[in-house]
């Protein structure tokens, strides 16, 4: 029943997915951009951030970039599981991992707040913590538009 229920969602529906769910994915990702520098969602771009700083050997560099792309897959994983576990037990599917989003945002929002002196000694946990958030995001759209709606890449 609740794929018939998804299937048969009016456009109205959609249209409101469509305007709200990118609305929040370009908040974070502006939020990411203002507090710390970066676009949390371009996880390709972050993919080829990897690439150049191994070729110009920025160890580091690489690998902050690999943790963050990392995080945003494992953040995707999550949202899956959240997704399929309750599903399984018959309960609201996409509530769990919604306030799994909210809860890593408003972390975000009170790290950025109480550590702006700290940002360049935390920026790779407040960028980790977006880009999980990001991930989650995108493996929630997708699962809740069918794939129709896309807020991340």
């Amino acid at each position: 029943m609740i794929k018939r229920i998804e299937r048969n969602r009016a456009f109205w529906e959609n249209l409101i997915l469509a305007i709200m769910l990118p609305g929040v994915a370009g908040a974070v990702n502006a939020s990411g951009f203002i507090a710390l520098g970066v676009y949390t969602s371009h996880t390709t771009g972050n993919v080829a951030r990897i690439g150049d700083e191994l070729a110009q050997h920025h160890w580091d560099a690489a690998g902050q970039s690999a943790i963050v792309v990392t995080l945003f897959f494992v953040g995707a994983m999550t949202a899956t599981a959240l997704v399929e576990v309750a599903a399984r037990q018959a309960r609201p599917r996409y509530v769990v991992a919604l306030l799994v989003e909210a809860l890593l945002l408003a972390l975000f929002a009170l790290l950025s707040i109480h550590s702006e002196r700290h940002w360049r000694f935390q920026r790779v946990e407040l960028e980790a913590t977006l880009c999980f958030s990001m991930g989650l995001q995108n493996a929630l759209v997708t699962r809740l538009s069918g794939a129709v709606v896309r807020t991340t890449h």
